[in-house]
């Protein structure tokens, strides 16, 4: 401390005189010691009185635990005065109304409320927060916060109250409270989050969360909002649970999900490019209320194999656009339309089973661009063969008679992968790549088991599936895909 405060340009003759003065040196000791002395305070506070009970020394407490009440003139001359703080315990101070000379623009501030970008900005690090309160927008934003705990009570979280602390790690929510928003927008090495009950994400609320990994208690949420999860791009999975009921635009845009089973949630409601540049994502169940699926929500995903859409009757324009390692597409006896671009350059399709369609669906423009329709199998029930050939577009496919509820077999290279039922196991083996995903499928066309092997090789226990034909669909690491049908 004492090299501090001695200026680095005096020479060795000035030190040598102010060491020899005993009564400056007296003076500089007992300042040190003061100094020193308001690392830390704990203050019993009055509403309006703060900047009395720290005293000129403000500038220099690094830790303040506040007891007692304060009003917003308290809050502000923490924010604004005490530059050095990195440690706020609130957490027993009761917050009064504020009425009197104007204050960032204002003559009142209501009780129980931490006002607008009252901290935002300081080097505040951690901070305990009484119950009750609502935090105003931008609150705490861009400040050095390592984690942040909202405590039961918490009425509201004001628009971006946490957004920009790319310090911030780990944040537990208060469930019962309001959210507006952008909460924890920016903070870019938020890793793990405690919903506690929470039922609505709000909008954006992880937005560019680019380090979250975890999200705890998200099978209880009903509404993700629009772009709640933008560009999390470690987030690997998330439970959507059976109250789930919307997903807003955007929502996981840019994430890192690498599977969306959302057939047990009660979702009547996908928003446009929900997830649209999800490279990693997989697979893909769609929930039997979802009858549309909307602009751009799955393009350029990694979805792999068979996709199936059950219940749909639309696909909205580039919704499944670019989706290069799906094979094979399942279209549902519901579907009516297939809007502009829905399956553009899905370069590796390879059969479109429609044997439960008993009409020919409308197209929009481009529906197929970048398809080699005349390599694709299009399977059609027996007496609608004519029906896809005489139909614009449609006739440029191979179209053949579906079998096994519009399931056919895909032939196979024996030198690329061989299968086989042994002992109620189905036995894979490929030659010269490994197995990513195997999806199986009884004669109904519904899934019974699945497996990601990352081997050459793998086994799959079939027990408890029933006896008669099963599909095999098989994707390989160098993207092929493939199919095989079996007797069990």
């Amino acid at each position: 401390m004492l090299s501090r405060l001695i200026p680095d340009a005096l020479c060795p003759n000035d030190i040598f005189f102010i060491m020899r003065n005993k009564r400056f040196t007296y003076l500089l000791l007992a300042f040190v010691a003061a100094v020193s002395a308001f690392g830390a305070k704990t203050v019993e506070c009055r509403p309006g009185e703060l900047c009395k009970l720290v005293g000129p020394e403000s500038w220099t407490v690094d830790g303040l635990t506040l007891t007692g009440s304060a009003d917003a003139s308290d809050l502000f001359f923490i924010g604004d005065r005490m530059s050095a703080l990195e440690r706020l315990d609130m957490s027993e101070l009761a917050i009064t109304a504020y009425a009197g000379k104007p204050l960032r623009g204002s003559a009142s501030y209501p009780a129980a409320a931490i006002p607008a970008g009252t901290f935002a900005g300081t080097r505040l690090r951690e901070v305990l927060l009484p119950s009750g309160l609502d935090l105003g927008e931008m609150a705490f934003g861009n400040t050095r916060l390592v984690s942040i705990v909202l405590p039961e009570g918490t009425r509201r979280v004001g628009l971006g109250a946490f957004a920009g602390c790319t310090g911030l790690e780990r944040a537990s929510l208060c469930g019962a409270a309001l959210y507006d928003g952008h909460t924890f927008s920016g903070c870019r090495f938020l890793r793990h989050v405690s919903l506690n009950g929470l039922s609505n994400i709000a909008e954006a609320m992880f937005k560019d969360c680019q380090s979250l990994v975890e999200v705890d208690g998200d099978a209880l949420v009903t509404e993700i909002g629009d772009e709640a999860f933008v560009n999390c791009s470690r987030l690997r999975g998330f439970s959507f649970g059976k109250a789930l009921r919307r997903i807003g635009r955007k929502a996981f845009l840019y994430s890192g999900l690498e599977s969306a089973a959302m057939g047990n949630a009660a979702v009547d409601s996908i928003g446009a490019m929900a997830f649209m540049d999800c490279f990693g994502l997989r697979s893909v169940e769609l929930p039997a209320q979802c009858t549309a699926v909307p602009d751009y929500a799955f393009a350029n995903s990694g979805i792999t194999g068979l996709l199936e859409l059950p219940g749909v009757e639309q696909l909205g324009r580039y919704c499944l656009a670019g989706d290069v390692s799906v094979s094979s597409v399942k279209l549902p006896e519901t579907m009516t339309i297939l809007g502009d671009g829905a399956m553009a350059h899905m370069s590796r399709l390879e059969n479109i089973f429609a044997g439960s369609l008993n009409s020919v669906p409308a197209l929009g423009d481009d529906v197929f661009e970048g398809i080699d329709r005349p390599a694709v199998r299009l399977y059609a029930a027996a007496g609608m063969e004519e029906a896809f050939r005489e139909a614009d577009v449609w006739r440029d496919f191979e179209i053949l008679t579906a079998t096994e509820n519009g399931m056919d077999t895909t032939p196979v290279p024996e030198s690329r992968l061989r299968g086989r039922i042994e002992s109620g196991n189905l036995v894979l083996a490929a030659v010269g790549a490994d197995i990513v995903r195997v999806d199986v499928y009884n004669a109904a066309g519904l899934p019974v088991a699945s497996c990601v092997p990352e081997a050459e090789s793998c086994c799959i226990n079939l027990e408890g599936v029933a006896p008669g034909v099963v599909l095999v669909a098989a994707t390989l690491s160098d993207g092929t895909s493939y199919s095989l049908k079996f007797v069990i």
